[in-house]
């Protein structure tokens, strides 16, 4: 029966299909695991090729779960993550990216590309940062702010963050508040 899910890799519904079939039948079948394991690693990587990444990460996720020490898993989910993190970036959703960025770092909290993406985040922040305290030392208090705003929204939990934001957003004040309906526009009701 194994054998058989082998020779249907090529098409993997099938072999699911067939897997499941094995799996109440003979639970403990030998090497049933590693077929499973096998089966799920080449559906993410088929899915990765077919540009659905998050499809993708969902397999690379519960593959980390059945064996988290599978040949090949690591670099998987890390290109994964890449590729979701820089679509989220140059479609300028920086929370999805830092969400993709936490997702791996609590399936596996030494991968490499968690490191190096957390460690890019950080270093683009304090980027900011550093701008908008030359900004402030120019009394340019308003560029401040917007630089320190920026941010926030790159990298929340920078160390820096909460000291330079409470200096710059003490000079330079914004209110922000919704309006209902602007002066002069018509209401159903009598009074202004």
């Amino acid at each position: 029966h194994l054998l058989i899910i082998d020779l249907y890799l090529c098409h993997l519904e099938k072999a699911f299909e067939m897997l499941l079939v094995m799996q109440r039948r003979e639970p403990d079948w030998p090497g049933y695991t590693e077929r499973r394991n096998r089966l799920v690693f080449e559906e993410a990587k088929k899915r990765l090729r077919n540009d659905d990444l998050e499809a993708a990460l969902a397999f690379f996720e519960e593959l980390y779960e059945l064996a988290p020490g599978y040949g090949g898993l690591q670099s998987g989910i890390g290109s994964t993550i890449e590729a979701l993190v820089a679509r989220s970036v140059a479609n300028e959703r920086l929370r999805e990216a830092r969400y993709y960025i936490s997702r791996l770092r609590k399936t596996d909290p030494n991968h490499p590309t968690a490191k190096k993406l957390s460690a890019e985040f950080l270093s683009r922040a304090g980027g900011l940062l550093g701008q908008a305290q030359e900004a402030r030392s120019e009394e340019k208090h308003d560029v401040a702010l917007a630089e320190t705003l920026q941010a926030t929204k790159v990298w929340p939990s920078h160390p820096s963050l909460r000291s330079i934001f409470r200096a710059t957003a003490s000079r330079y004040q914004i209110l922000s508040m919704g309006v209902y309906r602007f002066s002069g526009e018509k209401t159903p009701f009598f009074l202004p």
